[in-house]
């Protein structure tokens, strides 16, 4: 096997270079990288009081590629309940329902509520 060298056809053809000034950037719709326009939107969660509850919450989050903006656990007068309350940024054709729905389906979570 050969080792593939700065100077190989193959390794030069997969590069990518970033723009380096305001003039090099090219048009925003040919940079398929950049997030749709996004707005904030709040979900209330109740959860099951233990440890990875919270861990669960924002894995589903981070899979689903979803900016937490605010996040708050607080008790409630069941010691074996939590409340979460969330600020996250979504995409404004989606909103925050599809991902109240998949956050109704975790083990740890009792109810969701979604507000825009």
């Amino acid at each position: 096997m050969s080792a593939l060298t700065a100077e190989s056809p193959s390794r030069t053809a997969a590069r990518v270079t970033a723009p380096t000034g305001p003039g090099d950037a090219p048009d925003a719709d040919s940079q398929p990288w950049q997030r749709a326009e996004a707005r904030t939107g709040a979900l209330d969660l109740v959860v099951v009081n233990r440890a990875d509850a919270l861990a669960r919450v924002t894995g589903l989050l981070a899979r689903h590629r979803c900016d937490i903006e605010e996040l708050s656990f607080d008790a409630t007068d069941d010691p074996d309940v939590a409340r979460i309350h969330l600020e996250i940024a979504v995409d404004a054709d989606h909103g925050t329902r599809p991902i109240a729905r998949q956050l109704a389906r975790l083990l740890d979570v009792i109810e969701t509520s979604a507000a825009a």
